[in-house]
């Protein structure tokens, strides 16, 4: 496909044919390399993920395409958004208000296309399908017409990059307003060692259901807390839970597994566990999930959330039981950075792309 003018191109939900053909793209990059079998399997992996929670009615695949020819399946670039709800505090404000929210995931340009500015132009468009209007500046006309799907609720959207922290503030929104800017977090990674590996007889493994309920009692506590939480001169937004968030990291992985034969399914699947305590005591929980990323490697275990107070002998205690050789976490309020760690920041940085809140945003509670 020649492509003379982003003037001619645009972005529309994918059919069921650019759906397959972007698993396709993507597969050998992110399927394969995980041990999934086939390209079927890599889409039945990211089906069942669907089937265990809320995801599958606030999910959209989108493709870059020229716009005199919408169905395609030669696409030019495509990607994934799930639709969050999240809450905001205003500057010196103590009321809570719940707006929605994007994430925007699984960005790729085929390699024969790419160094031509689709996944950039993709994305500037994408700004436009998500935000209200009024939040916007002026389509540019050097970028044709706007994109005919318009949801227009979208608060903010945020995303991951793995390719520094200046690619996606390029993705502008309008000619020159910033896209999706870098957020400070720290990614903290703990090695495991040597030690008690077994599982505490107090020790409580949380399943799906369990999870479900703890979203729903960890969003209410951030609610509350998020007045007296961060900088109170900037504008501060925390996603809800509500909607999959304890579920989704572990869920991905096991499903993943299961594609690539490393487990027969999901059931019985522990996503995190809840520890002892004393009676009249909330008892602290961590969610997480346990594997080898990319092939043979380093088994790690990744904190999804965290509700303390968890003893640093235990997470150790925990890691293990899971056969995990490092522990990795985002964010948190550092109170086991007295142990030995790695502190990063220059992979999946989290960016945020502000519509309604202004440039002086805060992300509390930055996990993933």
């Amino acid at each position: 496909m020649a492509v003379t003018n982003v003037a001619d191109l645009t972005i529309v939900p994918v059919t069921p044919a650019q759906a397959r053909a972007a698993s396709d793209n993507m597969y050998p990059h992110w399927g394969q390399p995980n041990g999934v079998v086939s390209t079927d399997e890599y889409i039945k992996a990211f089906d069942s993920i669907a089937a265990t929670g809320p995801w599958d009615t606030a999910y959209t695949a989108w493709a870059l395409v020229p716009r005199s020819d919408p169905t395609t399946v030669d696409i030019l670039s495509h990607c994934q958004t799930f639709r969050r709800r999240a809450f905001v505090v205003q500057p010196g404000s103590d009321t809570v208000k719940q707006v929605t929210s994007y994430v925007v995931a699984h960005v790729f340009t085929p390699p024969e296309k790419r160094s031509m500015g689709m996944a950039r132009h993709m994305l500037r468009l994408l700004h436009y399908t998500l935000a209200p209007k009024d939040d916007l500046p002026t389509f540019p006309k050097a970028w044709g017409a706007p994109p005919t799907t318009h949801y227009g609720d979208a608060a903010f959207s945020v995303l991951y990059s793995d390719v520094g922290p200046d690619f996606y503030q390029g993705c502008t929104v309008g000619e020159d307003r910033p896209g999706w800017v870098a957020t400070p977090t720290d990614k903290r990674t703990w090695p495991v060692g040597q030690g008690e590996s077994t599982w505490d007889p107090e020790w409580e493994a949380i399943d799906l259901a369990q999870a479900k309920q703890l979203e729903v009692t960890a969003t209410a506590a951030n609610c509350q807390a998020m007045p007296r939480t961060g900088d109170r001169t900037r504008t501060r937004v925390a996603f809800e839970y509500t909607n999959g968030s304890f579920r989704f990291s572990p869920v991905r992985g096991a499903v993943i597994d299961v594609a690539s034969h490393k487990r027969k399914n999901l059931d019985g699947l522990t996503v995190g566990v809840r520890l002892g305590a004393p009676s009249g005591v909330e008892r602290p929980y961590i969610i997480y999930t346990a594997r080898i990323r990319g092939g043979a490697g380093t088994k790690k275990m990744r904190i999804a959330h965290v509700q303390h107070p968890v003893p640093f002998d235990a997470l150790l205690r925990v890691a293990r039981a899971a056969g995990a050789q490092e522990i990795e976490l985002w964010g948190d309020d550092s109170s086991w950075d007295a142990e030995e760690h790695e502190v990063t920041r220059e992979k999946e940085i989290p960016c945020l792309a502000s519509y309604s809140l202004g440039k002086n945003v805060e992300w509390l509670w930055c996990e993933q």
